[in-house]
């Protein structure tokens, strides 16, 4: 992923972010290590905002970007193996079933066996499928 997009990720993360925090009269955040609870106001958001670390952000965004996440094929089990771990890290307890933080349900989706095209001169042009492209290359 190139330099400006990662910027426009984080813009995003931001956007998307701040408002929550913002909007919330009276939520704490937890300070793991010091066990510390800050209220989310103006002040409190300050040193939010102060110990963000934006080298463990890109670190997120570097893996999420790389490969194909699509459901049911290997990148995909490989986000939602990293995302367990950093809540395990993060000491979140686990909600999903039998005690994990998933939860398994089924849903449909396309495989592919690889596909050509023969040409009338012979030639055959490997076709893959738009969305999993990254992966297969």
């Amino acid at each position: 992923m190139k330099f400006k997009s990662r910027i426009y990720c984080i813009i995003i993360l931001f956007i998307i972010i701040a408002p929550l925090a913002i909007s919330t009269n009276y939520v704490f955040a937890h300070d793991l290590s010091q066990g510390l609870e800050i209220p989310l106001t103006p002040r409190g958001f300050n040193i939010v905002i102060d110990h963000i670390n934006l080298s463990n952000i890109m670190e997120h965004v570097k893996f999420f970007s790389s490969a194909s996440r699509f459901t049911g094929y290997p990148g995909f089990f490989e986000a939602a193996n990293y995302i367990a771990k950093k809540f395990e890290e993060y000491g979140l307890q686990p909600r999903g079933e039998n005690g994990t933080y998933f939860e398994y349900f089924e849903v449909t989706i396309p495989i592919d066996h690889g596909v050509s095209i023969t040409l009338e001169n012979g030639d055959i042009i490997r076709a893959y499928m738009p969305y999993l492209k990254t992966y297969i290359l």
